[in-house]
């Protein structure tokens, strides 16, 4: 067996061509190149130790239940089962001369991801994509945005190699990529989402793996002033938005930011509501006191079956009004659940979601359409729309807003609205803008109406 086995860099890098390098887990050590390269060093093993290694994996998988192993009281004690094993084989030597690299590998292996494990363990990204067998997994990192996909040293030896990985983590957490549904979507216990393919239907040079890791660090307000995200003065408003319960949407593209910005808006908000959240997948840290959170499954309905009721994004916004929260928070509008949104909206309570629009006119349309279902009339139920992207200042890439605005309702009949722009992001500082108190009371209606409310 060699799932192990992945290209490794050496003395190909010299000191001058690296940009940092930090270590995951104590044990791999993690380079990045000045030309954008995420490279892996993992613990070398000679070939007597690797043919030792398939040797174990082949006795463990054989004696024990694969499939639970990882949370069985077994595998706590995995070093004493691996000597044992060594010592029926006649290895015991080799296996004590060489036993930090082979426990390291069994494991990464056996209850791990594979050789996807290092960067799946590596906190510091926050995106890996295997595009076909035979071509190095690109990353994303946090700290190093203007890279983009940066290429890695770790890929899969065959197209086999990468099948069998696809259907061995997507049968452990959800359903397997079939000729019916050849996509699959799935979460493990930390959240980490992942999203593949297995059919040469769809992707004819073999699976595709999308990874989404969360982060472990909980976003607050400070993250985004700290990283020239948003001002004092524009925190306070969402503040005071938030205080008048109401309802907001944070839209963009894919990676823009949208759920950082909800979690660190709602790292200030007030600490005795009651927090009532929807998502397909836990992204959404609301770090209160008291916090109702909902999950429903990954797919294009948002909906599990359980007996013969279906639990949908739209029924558990309906279950919401019995508890009462003073704030709603759904992890991502999708389909035609925009409308129970809307309806909640419109009946007082605080809501927050976020929305996949290049634009706030072109979130507006969007919403109107038949795929989601809100009516003209039911948008005037929006406070704000922020604008999240990623910009380009000099060498480096950040996320920035774009824009926060209001709709306005026009006079007449039909419903009819502009936005206000409240903020914009100016290229030319790199700020967002206005700084001026004066100024923004000038432009924001709901700031006007908040004095007769708060």
């Amino acid at each position: 067996m060699g799932e192990f086995i992945i290209t490794r860099f050496g003395s190909d890098v010299k000191d001058s061509d690296i940009l940092e390098k930090y270590a995951v887990d104590g044990i791999i050590s993690v380079v990045i190149t000045k030309d954008g390269k995420y490279k892996i060093r993992e613990p070398p093993l000679t070939e007597q130790a690797k043919r030792l290694h398939n040797t174990l994996m082949s006795s463990i998988r054989n004696s024990f239940d694969t499939k639970n192993i990882a949370t069985s009281t077994i595998f706590s004690s995995l070093k004493d089962i691996l000597e044992d094993e060594a010592r029926k084989i006649n290895q015991l030597d080799l296996y004590l001369s060489e036993k930090a690299s082979l426990e390291y590998y069994l494991k990464r292996n056996f209850k791990g991801y594979g050789v996807l494990d290092p960067l799946i363990n590596d906190s510091r990204l926050e995106d890996i994509l295997g595009t076909r067998w035979d071509a190095p997994i690109t990353v994303k990192h946090r700290d190093y945005q203007f890279f983009h996909n940066m290429e890695t040293n770790v890929e899969f030896t065959s197209k086999k190699m990468m099948f069998r990985w696809v259907n061995r983590f997507s049968s452990k957490y959800g359903q397997p990529p079939s000729e019916a549904s050849p996509e699959s979507s799935f979460a493990n216990e930390n959240n980490v989402r992942f999203t593949v393919t297995g059919n040469d239907v769809i992707t004819p040079n073999g699976p595709t793996i999308s990874i989404r890791i969360p982060s472990k660090i909980p976003i607050t307000i400070y993250h985004l002033l700290k990283k020239d995200i948003i001002t004092p003065l524009a925190a306070a408003y969402l503040w005071m938005i938030i205080d008048l319960k109401g309802f907001s949407l944070v839209i963009g593209a894919t990676s823009a930011g949208k759920t950082t910005m909800i979690n660190a808006i709602f790292s200030m908000t007030n600490p005795n509501w009651h927090y009532y959240t929807i998502e397909d997948v836990l992204e959404l840290n609301l770090n209160h006191r008291i916090v109702s959170t909902h999950k429903v499954a990954e797919n294009s309905t948002l909906k599990i079956k359980n007996n013969d009721t279906d639990h949908t994004v739209f029924s558990l916004l309906k279950l919401a009004l019995r508890f009462k929260p003073e704030f709603i928070l759904v992890g991502e509008v999708l389909g035609n659940e925009a409308e129970g949104l809307f309806q909640v909206a419109q009946s007082g309570m605080g809501c927050y979601s976020s929305f996949h629009a290049t634009s706030p006119y072109d979130a507006l349309a969007k919403l109107q359409s038949d795929k989601f279902g809100v009516s003209r009339e039911q948008t005037r139920a929006i406070s704000c729309i922020i604008h999240m992207s990623q910009v380009t200042r000099g060498n480096t890439m950040k996320r920035a807003i774009l824009e926060i605005v209001e709709p306005e309702i026009l006079a007449g009949e039909d419903f009819k609205k502009k936005l206000n722009t409240i903020f914009y992001y100016d290229s030319k500082t790199g700020k967002l803008l206005p700084d001026s108190i004066d100024e923004l009371l000038e432009k924001s209606s709901k700031l006007n109406d908040a004095s007769s409310v708060l």
